[in-house]
């Protein structure tokens, strides 16, 4: 069973009244006579409950009805709140310990104190509501009594209730001129009807435009809901296949509201700030807007994980219809279509990420790109820098070496030192010298004399040479473990870059794909996407590595788009 909980800001008792009650003819069916301006809305509600009856009723006073003695009356020397509690006790017995009493100030000048004390008052509303968890709360509110004020600091209390999921029941005026007690609730729920707008600009969400229209909403605002709610649902799980039907659909629905609304006062009053979500949404909802439109507005919605997405999966197409890296043999596309089906993939996306001539084994792969890099250093010595990763150790001794080697070196070609001590003194150098002169040897007839190659031998380029090894030989000069290599790459994107743009090149050579405007500017476009890609999968994973935040996320993303731009002018 619901328990019912009433607000009301006591008014002072009005000697008029007390002449001349107000006789209201139809307080839920019967006929009432009131003194006091708040008695009328209390008997409604209890009334209109019925066997359930209040639970509690919060009376919010000031200090000159707390305080003060109402005018001569049939109880005696009481106070305006006292005589209100035993007015409606005297019709609704089963009250009397149900009243509440809760301090505010009825001077404008204390502002402050008022809006401290409304936050109180919502906290004692909250913890009764807490004794009843398993139970459905529901406030009702007087907004009759109170100074000018009292009707804002009730709108506020309400507020408040509501957003700590309290449910809002019956908010009341009654009108002694009239003699009719009335439901103001729609004011109250326009405050919902401009919360849901503005939850549904900026956040793609229509739980309080739900909320606002009910169970039964007209028909035209029923059919707009339901667009606005596939959307909000393509947007939030990130349906990249639906989402740009789904905007074409919702500008549609909102063109038709617009045309045939319906007749009833909510959908009358949603008309009136539909133009904002239409502002908002700008040429998203106009039909013809772009995928790079659609992922900058996600950004500025802040909807950074759906902006990655998209990215991940819009842009190989785009790349490919901007002609930027695109297939000049039918048989590439086949091959892409062929393998995307099986992943649920466009074929661009296939095509962009991963193929390549050859299919190889993850772990050749990642031998290959781990060798790239390897070479890469060796050949830029020594501008290039060399990680702390224990890997890298033997490396770093061979370059330790050869930073002080050059004189030992260089006397031992003169024979003034031995190779013997060379080698003691520069091991891993001298493997390195030893292994190169293996290669030439095995190549050429021609070098067959250590000690002549040695002589001949410029120790400048020493490290280049040992670029120029084959792969196996790299690795077993410098004692790399092949198991370790993919744990590595997996942690380097760079140098997975590496591998990707070598693949490529090796496609552009061999006239497989086109790359425009030029090689350069497409390889930096190429290069681009698979940072977002990885970036994504960094995330979606909760990988410990992700270090982007979303100030790194937004120049990145806008600079990229920025940049496929005018690739393809």
């Amino acid at each position: 069973m619901a328990k019912n909980i009433l607000l009301a800001f006591v008014s002072p008792v009005s000697p008029r009244y007390l002449s001349n009650p107000i006789t209201y003819p139809d307080i839920q069916g019967r006929p009432y006579s009131a003194i006091q301006t708040n008695e009328s809305a209390i008997v409604y509600v209890q009334r209109m409950l019925g066997a359930q009856s209040l639970a509690k009723i919060f009376l919010i006073v000031s200090d000159s009805v707390k305080l003060n003695k109402a005018p001569e009356n049939e109880f005696g020397d009481v106070t305006h709140l006292e005589f209100l509690i035993r007015r409606v006790v005297k019709e609704c017995p089963e009250l009397a310990d149900k009243f509440s009493a809760h301090d505010y100030s009825d001077s404008l000048s204390a502002l402050e104190t008022n809006i401290l004390q409304t936050a109180k008052i919502a906290d004692a509303v909250t913890d009764f509501a807490n004794q009843y968890a398993d139970e459905e709360v529901i406030v009702h509110a007087d907004m009759t009594g109170g100074f000018r004020h009292a009707s804002m600091l009730m709108l506020s209390i309400i507020q408040l209730l509501k957003y700590r999921g309290i449910k809002i029941g019956e908010m009341l005026y009654s009108d002694p001129t009239s003699r009719v007690v009335y439901s103001v609730a729609e004011i109250q729920r326009m405050f919902s009807l401009i919360t849901g707008a503005d939850e549904f600009v900026k956040f793609g969400s229509v739980e309080a435009l739900n909320e606002y229209f009910g169970d039964n909403p007209p028909p035209a605002a029923n059919e707009l809901l339901a667009a606005m709610n596939r959307f909000a649902e393509a947007i939030k799980i990130c349906r990249t296949s639906a989402i740009e039907g789904e905007l074409k659909n919702l500008g549609q629905h909102i063109r038709t509201f617009r045309e045939h609304p319906d007749k009833d006062l909510k959908s009358a009053l949603f008309a009136k700030i539909i133009d904002t979500v239409e502002r908002e949404y700008g040429n998203l909802i106009g039909g013809n807007v772009g995928r790079l439109e659609i992922i900058r507005w996600c950004m500025r919605k802040g909807f950074w994980q759906q902006a990655m997405t998209l990215c991940t999966e819009w842009l190989p197409e785009e790349i490919v219809a901007r002609r930027i890296c695109m297939p000049r043999d039918i048989a590439v596309i086949k091959t892409c279509e062929s393998k995307s089906r099986a992943q649920k993939r466009t074929w661009q996306q296939h095509f962009i990420i991963d193929y390549r001539v050859a299919e190889k084994s993850d772990k050749d792969a990642d031998v290959k790109n781990f060798c790239g890099t390897l070479r890469d250093i060796l050949d830029h010595f020594p501008t290039r820098k060399i990680g702390d990763d224990e890997i890298f150790a033997e490396l770093r001794k061979f370059f330790d070496e050869y930073g002080r080697a050059k004189v030992l070196f260089e006397q031992c070609q003169a024979g003034v030192v031995k190779v013997r001590d060379f080698k003691q003194n520069c091991p891993t150098l001298a493997a390195a010298i030893q292994t190169i002169f293996d290669e030439r040897r095995a190549k050429s007839k021609r070098v067959r004399n250590f000690f002549e190659f040695l002589g001949n031998l410029d120790f400048a380029k020493i490290p280049r040479l040992a670029a120029n090894l084959p792969a196996e030989k790299i690795l077993e000069l410098f004692k790399i473990d092949r198991d370790k290599i993919q744990a590595f790459n997996a942690a380097k994107p760079d140098s997975k870059w590496a591998t990707r743009e070598r693949e490529y090149r090796e496609m552009f050579a061999m006239n497989l794909i086109s790359l425009r405007p030029d090689v350069k500017t497409a390889l930096e476009i190429l290069r681009g996407y698979h940072e977002l890609h990885g970036e994504r999968n960094q995330i979606n994973h909760a990988n410990a590595t992700a270090s982007r935040t979303v100030a790194d996320l937004k120049p990145m993303i806008e600079n990229y788009l920025a940049a496929l731009e005018r690739a393809s002018t």
